[in-house]
């Protein structure tokens, strides 16, 4: 299946996931071999490329930074990947990125049964730039893979083959719940609810905009 949408190079994300410690995988494959990533947001935020340091570094084919954000308290339907792009200064000129994303369960071929692609322009004068793609989710997401092209040329740098999403911490949960026009002792109640049902892992209540739903 494949998802083609407009280009918007604004994205407001939601509320960031509790667990928030970075931690540096090395497990991952990419085009160039092992891929040194940060994660974050219970794993669902993965910053590349990582210098030797351990820290988040720029891509020495493009000079950017990437991070991709795939945190969602849902389940099936059309689920938001966010993809953000960071230079050290502003751009001097327009350059034009095309994002293509993968995803599926464990078995080949379904690792990549979900196919979906967008571009935006990293317009001149900024030095940050992001796009979301609304990807159909219609099954469990235990792999992904994605590209990222800079003026029609990928770049290696922040390219992943095959990340596990189970394996860094992305739950893979049964149900989501929305909860409309909560108040601030209404949402504590349903946290302490929902983690007690799932014995709290991977839990997190996240409060969004209405036009933030897909």
């Amino acid at each position: 299946m494949a998802a083609n949408a407009a280009a918007q190079a604004v994205y407001v994300p939601p509320l960031a996931p509790t667990a928030t410690q970075q931690v540096v995988n090395s497990t991952t494959s990419g085009p160039r071999g092992p891929v040194l990533f940060l994660a974050s947001g219970n794993g669902a935020n993965v910053t590349l490329p990582v210098t030797l340091a351990g820290t988040a570094g720029y891509s020495r084919q493009s000079g950017f930074q990437l991070i991709v954000d795939a945190s969602w308290p849902g389940q099936y339907g059309y689920r938001p990947v966010a993809f953000t792009l960071k230079s050290r200064k502003p751009l001097v000129a327009d350059r034009r990125i095309t994002i293509e994303f993968t995803a599926g369960d464990w078995s080949s071929p379904r690792g990549k049964a979900i196919n979906a692609e967008k571009q935006f322009v990293f317009p001149a004068g900024a030095a940050t730039a992001s796009a979301t793609i609304l990807v159909p989710r219609f099954q469990d997401w235990q792999l992904a893979t994605w590209r990222v092209k800079v003026d029609g040329r990928s770049d290696d740098f922040l390219a992943i083959d095959q990340l596990y999403f189970s394996g860094i911490g992305v739950a893979q949960t049964g149900l989501g719940v929305m909860g409309l026009g909560l108040t601030p002792q209404q949402q504590t109640e349903s946290t302490i609810v929902l983690q007690a049902s799932a014995s709290g892992l991977g839990v997190a209540l996240t409060m969004m905009d209405g036009k933030e739903l897909p």
